[in-house]
């Protein structure tokens, strides 16, 4: 039981070395220059989470620029964002990337699936807006990264937009389907048992209580504009999870329109995404 409260809590940390597997601190895009900035932030805790911020080296018009935060998914690390980086940069969209509290290299001892990483989201945004160099704030979330930035979006209306890959909709229904996807053979009831088990040893160790990680609720109360993105043969988190999602997200704002389709290249995706109606 040890072993499945530290798969939620405890799992492995990404091991990276930011002068080999991130980007380098200067590189040239499409003929332009940019320069990776890494930064050390603390959360409310007391956490110090490591960041980088990738920027142009020279900015013509001297006006701060829209920026978009990566959030790594479960047992990530800022490392992931290298993608997006090099997507975004060259349209002039500065990139800000972290290892959560509990990843990576940052401090901090249990990983919480969004429910403690939102606060370090919270003072990655309270960082930039401090240093005024950012116009817009965006995020793209990955899993638990998703979850995170629909918690702190919840909470934050000002952010100009969302990119929400696999998130999950409820942990404990998670949880429930996992053991029928690993095909673990235990009776309903003991699975319930074992889940009331983990809920309080959790709740000792890291301070959260697993049934509050529901981001239906969440998404009732969230008016930032959002794209879902979920891979439709994703057998760790189904691709009904943002499905659920989406329709709170979009049955309840009124002044939200919605839509969704399929892409099938690269890969098969569902895509699910909300815009304000002007």
């Amino acid at each position: 039981m040890e072993q499945l409260v530290n798969f939620i809590i405890r799992p492995p940390r990404a091991e990276y070395s930011p002068e080999h597997d991130l980007l380098d601190q200067e590189f040239m895009l499409k003929g332009k220059w940019y320069q990776r900035k890494d930064i050390e932030v603390k959360n409310k805790r007391g956490d110090v989470i490591q960041c980088s911020h990738y920027v142009p080296i020279l900015n013509p018009d001297g006006k701060p620029l829209p920026c978009v935060i990566y959030c790594h998914g479960n047992s990530g690390c800022r490392a992931d964002a290298s993608e997006a980086a090099i997507i975004l940069l060259p349209s002039n969209i500065t990139v800000f990337t972290l290892d959560f509290s509990g990843s990576g290299l940052s401090g901090g001892e249990h990983v919480t699936l969004g429910w403690n990483e939102k606060d370090d989201l919270k003072a990655v945004v309270d960082y930039l807006r401090a240093d005024g160099n950012v116009s817009m704030i965006g995020l793209w979330g990955r899993s638990m990264g998703a979850v995170t930035s629909l918690l702190y979006g919840a909470e934050d209306p000002s952010i100009a937009g969302m990119v929400l890959d696999s998130p999950f909709s409820d942990l404990v229904d998670l949880m429930m389907e996992l053991v029928d996807t690993y095909k673990i053979r235990l009776p309903k009831f003991t699975v319930k048992f074992a889940i009331q088990y983990m809920r309080k040893a959790i709740q000792k160790k890291a301070k959260f209580d697993i049934t509050d990680l529901n981001t239906i609720k969440v998404a009732k109360s969230c008016f930032v504009p959002v794209l879902f993105g979920h891979a439709v043969e994703d057998d760790f988190i189904n691709p009904h999870h943002s499905d659920r999602i989406f329709e709170a997200y979009a049955v309840i704002h009124g002044s939200i329109g919605s839509s969704r389709f399929h892409i099938n290249n690269p890969l098969p995706m569902l895509i699910f995404f909300t815009f304000r109606v002007i």
